[in-house]
């Protein structure tokens, strides 16, 4: 919906933050609609790194941005990930009949940034291997306090229900000498 008065169209940038999850890096855009009218901006953003070299080129093409209202819009990096390191964002915008915005600025990347969108987890290691002729033992491990619970828990159930089933069978027992 527009807003009553004079038409006005003007898109700001904000800011330029990362983010992401799951093994997918997002360039974030703070956008705020300063103007009167619903507007579906176009444009592109480009990362360059610190030493000047452009390292994404991506295209923008947001829905209806309503207006007096602002949004953090995330821009999914594509083929390669930025890793930890200092950029630069220059994000241009068209936008409603003549409108235009362009925003430069510097951000960052921690690698605890890059670690919170790319999780490693160390490789299992490999099975023990038996030695020629040797028979092979097996071994226990002592679970976690989590598992230890679980087990725990398993066998209440069980110690439960072989009670329930002991005097169960023994009513029916007593209830079948009676009958005789």
């Amino acid at each position: 919906m527009n807003l009553p008065g004079t038409v006005v169209e003007r898109v700001a940038v904000t800011g330029v933050a990362t983010g992401g999850r799951q093994a997918q890096q997002t360039v974030v855009l703070r956008l705020r609609n300063e103007g009167t009218q619903m507007v579906k901006p176009t444009g592109t953003l480009s990362v360059t790194d610190a030493q000047g070299q452009e390292v994404q080129h991506l295209p923008l093409k947001l829905d209806t941005f309503l207006p007096s209202t602002a949004i953090q819009y995330p821009v999914a990096v594509q083929k390669q990930a930025l890793g930890a390191g200092q950029y630069h964002a220059k994000v241009d915008l068209t936008y409603g009949t003549s409108g235009v915005t362009s925003y430069e600025g510097d951000f960052s990347i921690t690698a605890a940034q890059v670690a919170q969108v790319f999780p490693s987890s160390a490789p299992l290691a490999p099975p023990p291997v038996a030695a020629a002729g040797a028979s092979a033992a097996p071994t226990t491990t002592v679970g976690t306090a989590p598992a230890q619970w679980t087990l725990f828990a398993g066998g209440a159930v069980l110690l439960v229900l072989a009670l329930a089933g002991g005097i169960f069978l023994g009513r029916r027992g007593r209830s079948t000498d009676a009958a005789k």
